[in-house]
């Protein structure tokens, strides 16, 4: 009977020779030292990790390039601060405008500014904060439209009759203000009111203007 085909050496076809197994031995150590480099080097580079079509990247450290500051045009400040220009009022009578005003030569970023040819007015929310602090004046732009004109600006504590204080200011003549909040205001029960209107006569519409205007705990 057969024992199946078997090669003129006496060896059964396909079976490998002694010196086939060390080069198939040989060929195996360099696949493993091939391998053994590969997942090294991605264990070094742990970005090559992430899956073809993945948003996740490795972490890194995050550096703040923006260079805004507390009066930059970022509108950021330290803990316990806002801008007037980054709040919503809760209700606005007449022309309010939010952003950058320049005021007596100097550009204030975060501004908020008022029409005043009739009674202008603008409530906000000011639950725990204390001080109010602005540049008021009028708008280096509204020159033309000022004249001799004077417009004053009220602080005001919602549903009180009395302002908390009153600043009058004339074209090129900014004042600072620093003002302390009534406690029904820095309690949330009222909300703060900022006012404006014209205090002598004017022809056009004259605009007033709260430069860096902000709360502060």
């Amino acid at each position: 009977m057969s024992e199946g085909p078997w090669m003129s050496s006496g060896q059964r076809q396909g079976r490998p020779k002694e010196g086939h197994w060390t080069v198939i031995s040989a060929i195996a150590g360099v696949i493993g030292l091939v391998v053994a480099i590969y997942f090294g080097y991605r264990g070094l580079h742990p970005s090559q990790n992430v899956p073809p079509g993945s948003t996740d990247t490795p972490a890194t450290s995050a550096t703040n390039t923006s260079g805004a500051t507390a009066g930059g045009t970022g509108g950021s400040l330290s803990s316990g601060r806002v801008f007037l220009s980054a709040s919503q009022p809760s209700f606005v009578g007449g022309s309010i405008q939010p952003g950058s005003q320049q005021i007596g030569g100097t550009s204030y970023p975060n501004s908020v500014r008022m029409g005043c040819l009739a009674s202008t007015f603008a409530e906000y929310p000011a639950k725990g904060y204390k001080v109010l602090t602005a540049v008021v004046g009028i708008p280096d732009d509204d020159e033309h439209y000022a004249g001799g004109a004077a417009v004053t600006v009220s602080i005001l504590q919602e549903g009180q009759n009395g302002p908390v204080e009153d600043v009058t200011v004339s074209f090129g003549q900014p004042r600072s203000i620093t003002v302390n909040l009534p406690e029904g205001v820095s309690d949330g029960q009222d909300a703060l009111v900022i006012k404006c209107c014209t205090s002598s006569y004017s022809t056009y519409s004259v605009d007033v203007a709260l430069g860096n205007a902000a709360l502060s705990a």
